[in-house]
């Protein structure tokens, strides 16, 4: 479109004068192109070293507790995820399990913690 009207719109009708007024949009399409082509390549290589550096994560053995704890991004992660495990939302016992496992954190931390984590829905009961 954007071609047509630079053509369209050159005073002269001599073919050296409609080609030089293509060139602008020519020009801007490919370089847009191009630019778009990097970028993919990009993405897809960051992509591919974030799946590299998460991927010890997932690979930790189901009982590995300290493997998976120790790539946690903040200890409120590691206490939510010690209060799933451990089905509890007890500080003691949180912060006992987290000690053992080589994260410290304070019960008061804990109790923070334990009391913005939200509890799973649970399906209300009606009785008629």
């Amino acid at each position: 479109m954007s071609i047509a009207g630079n053509v369209g719109h050159v005073a002269g009708h001599d073919l050296a004068s409609r080609v030089t007024a293509a060139v602008p949009p020519l020009a801007a399409a490919s370089a847009l192109a191009v630019g778009l082509g990097v970028l993919k390549r990009v993405v897809a290589a960051h992509a591919a070293t974030t799946a590299q550096t998460t991927a010890p994560s997932t690979a930790a053995a189901p009982g590995d507790h300290a493997a998976v704890l120790a790539v946690m991004p903040s200890k409120a992660a590691a206490v939510r995820h010690a209060i799933k495990t451990l089905s509890t939302q007890d500080t003691g016992t949180v912060t006992a399990w987290l000690a053992r496992q080589g994260v410290t954190v304070t019960a008061a931390y804990a109790r923070d913690v334990a009391s913005r984590s939200k509890p799973p829905l649970r399906a209300v009961e009606y009785q008629r």
